[in-house]
């Protein structure tokens, strides 16, 4: 599987080694192998790789920007925030809202002004 925000291959070695990926080595980049999360290498610089034991391995590499992430939680939040408001809005316009004020202020022992 070749994606732009996900590499996966199977290898195949006799004996353990790095496996590099030429690709910009960035921290939003996270390897495992045979499902495992294992540390990123900076090899020559400016690309990627990872320890490969020896034997058969399936490894993965996974492109999980952090922003993204904060970014949908943000938009998320937003989206409830705006249906809470045109809920509350609908409402306050068929004058529910105003009846439930109403009998909050009646309540014995208030002391709202």
């Amino acid at each position: 599987v070749d994606k732009p925000n996900r590499h996966q291959y199977t290898v195949q070695c006799d004996v353990g080694g790095i496996l590099v990926l030429n690709e910009y080595r960035d921290l939003a980049w996270k390897v495992y192998v045979d499902g495992v999360r294992k540390p990123l290498l900076a090899v020559n610089g400016t690309q990627m790789g990872v320890i490969i034991p020896s034997g058969g391995h399936l490894v993965e590499f996974r492109y999980l920007p952090g922003i993204f992430f904060r970014s949908l939680a943000i938009g998320v939040l937003g989206v409830c925030l705006v249906i809470l408001v045109a809920v509350y809005l609908r409402l306050k316009r068929s004058g529910v809202v105003r009846e439930l004020e109403i009998s909050v202020q009646d309540m014995p022992g208030n002391v709202l002004p």
